[in-house]
């Protein structure tokens, strides 16, 4: 058992060594795809086009704590809807997607997001096929800030730091989808 134990920690030694020396490349994301996804919003963080696949939907790194799914700032969204489970041959793929450039549309789309109660507690979501809407709010000078909008079950809605549930929220679900039709 001893020998063991040790031949595991030097192997995890031997590994954390070539991570330090830049011989293994380690994704900050844990997610090859996710920083591949990452890299093709630019400089900026900005995304002017929708990832083919919600599985290359970058988290967003937040950096300061805060109460808000959508910061104060939006000058501009852009709208992904994903497939979910079905079917198999499309699974996760792109269907569609719209930019908003109306100000008062991004405003309204905001505060309808931040308005959402808190997700707590336990939470059973049948008919939950995996199926998302990516919302990219841009921010002149700042990176996008990502919000992920389940559209079944519970309706979850996340931006990387804070979790929300769309499901009593009135029609918010089916107004993203029109604007992504």
């Amino acid at each position: 058992m001893r020998v063991r134990l040790a031949t595991i920690l030097a192997g995890l030694v031997a590994v954390a060594g070539l991570a330090g020396a830049g011989l293994i490349a380690v994704a900050a994301s844990g997610s090859a795809a996710a920083s591949g996804a990452a890299a093709s919003a630019g400089a900026s963080g900005r995304y002017s086009s929708c990832p083919s696949s919600d599985r290359k939907v970058p988290g967003t790194e937040v950096s300061a704590r805060t109460s808000e799914l959508v910061p104060p700032g939006a000058d501009g969204l852009l709208l992904c809807r994903y497939r979910g489970l079905n079917p198999s041959s499309k699974r996760f793929r792109l269907i569609t997607s719209d930019k908003i450039k109306q100000s008062s549309t991004v405003l309204h789309i905001s505060k309808q997001l931040n308005a959402l109660p808190p997700m707590v507690g336990v939470y059973s979501c049948p008919a939950d096929f995996d199926s998302l809407i990516v919302a990219f709010f841009h921010y002149r000078g700042a990176p996008d800030q990502v919000v992920t909008l389940d559209t079944g079950g519970c309706e979850a809605v996340a931006n990387g730091q804070l979790r929300r549930t769309a499901a009593r929220a009135s029609g918010l679900v089916h107004e993203l989808e029109s604007l992504t039709r």
